[in-house]
């Protein structure tokens, strides 16, 4: 029978929302609580919302600009559109630039992306990053690449996370290998998960193209898979595990396996699998791979139907060499053809 360990593939990835909270609704003015203060009940919280709105409320009232943008924004976070737009315009009308980005996030979710354009680009002029990034998305999503690599590279040359990784994605598109390593490093070096992910995955590339020369590489490409990994990113916790077991470090590679198992990346169970066989522990090692093969993973469908067909449950293994087969994997056409032999 023949059969092989799991191997790895790229992982593309799609570009991050347009609306992400963290910046789109940002104003610079919400107070982040210190990471030593005890943690306090969703009623506590709550009430403080409450009380933070109404104070926000009263003073929007009076005219404070500041106040109509915060409170605008806290609005348009809970979804309350119809709350929100009314504090944007009047914010946005006395020149807040932030009012002028949430006022674009408004109109987008409404369905009015070029209005919403007007108004990130206003708020962009007036130099918000998250504009900017927001309006060079609108832009690659016209097909208008000029447009959007300029607004995007504003965004990303301010210090914006979101605009650097849209940007160095924009530049991966057009081929330019240099500034795709560039502005996903910026990306990743500000703690963009899925920016470590895919510079890990050109440095460890890279490292294959060029045999033995590669090694100070591959060493860089496990300390970003590490730090995507660390972050809760399934494929790069795979890589990862891969990297540890080539190395021999098989229980921190066991460990990353599970992580990505349970993270739902069958091809990390499978791996998983075969490092609990290698340890005799065959039970378990069947467990991981019919939770890889039920996800369609040849390979663990091969692997199932080789421990079957130990075994002698030729008519288990057949079914499992077929499902191998069908999933494209060579060595379970290959163990069926011997098993009907």
């Amino acid at each position: 029978m023949r059969y092989t360990r799991c191997t790895q593939v790229a992982g593309g990835a799609t570009m991050d929302v347009m609306g992400d909270k963290a910046t789109l609704y940002g104003t610079g003015r919400f107070v982040q609580s210190s990471p030593r203060e005890e943690p306090r009940d969703e009623a506590g919280e709550a009430a403080d919302e409450a009380a933070e709105e109404l104070r926000r409320r009263l003073a929007a009232e009076a005219g404070d600009v500041e106040a109509m943008s915060v409170l605008g924004a806290m609005l348009l976070r809970r979804g309350d559109l119809d709350g929100a737009e009314p504090h944007l315009r009047a914010a946005t009308g006395a020149g807040d630039r932030a009012a002028a980005n949430n006022l674009g996030v408004l109109l987008h979710q409404r369905g009015y992306p070029d209005e919403a354009a007007g108004w990130w680009r206003i708020a962009a002029v007036a130099g918000s990053t998250a504009a900017a990034h927001a309006l060079g998305r609108h832009h690659r999503e016209r097909g208008d690449e000029p447009a959007a690599e300029y607004w995007l590279r504003q965004s990303a040359e301010q210090g914006h996370t979101l605009g650097a990784y849209a940007l160095a994605d924009l530049l991966e598109h057009r081929g330019d290998t240099a500034g795709t390593e560039r502005w996903m490093r910026a990306a990743a070096d500000r703690g963009h998960r899925e920016g470590a992910y895919r510079l890990a995955r050109a440095l460890d590339r890279r490292a294959v193209a060029e045999g033995d020369g590669g090694a100070e590489l591959l060493e860089e490409a496990e300390q970003w898979y590490r730090q995507a990994a660390a972050r809760g990113h399934r494929r790069a916790a795979l890589h990862l595990g891969a990297i540890l077991e080539k190395r021999g470090e098989l229980k921190e590679a066991g460990r990353w396996y599970l992580t990505s198992a349970k993270d739902g990346e069958a091809r990390a169970a499978c791996a998983l699998g075969f490092l609990l066989r290698d340890a005799g522990d065959t039970e378990n090692a069947a467990v991981w791979w019919l939770r890889a093969a039920q996800e369609g993973d040849g390979n663990a469908a091969n692997a199932l139907g080789a421990l079957h067909a130990e075994r002698g449950e030729t008519q288990t293994a057949e079914r499992w060499y077929r499902a191998a087969m069908d999933a494209g994997d060579i060595n379970g056409a290959y163990n069926l053809g011997l098993l009907c032999a």
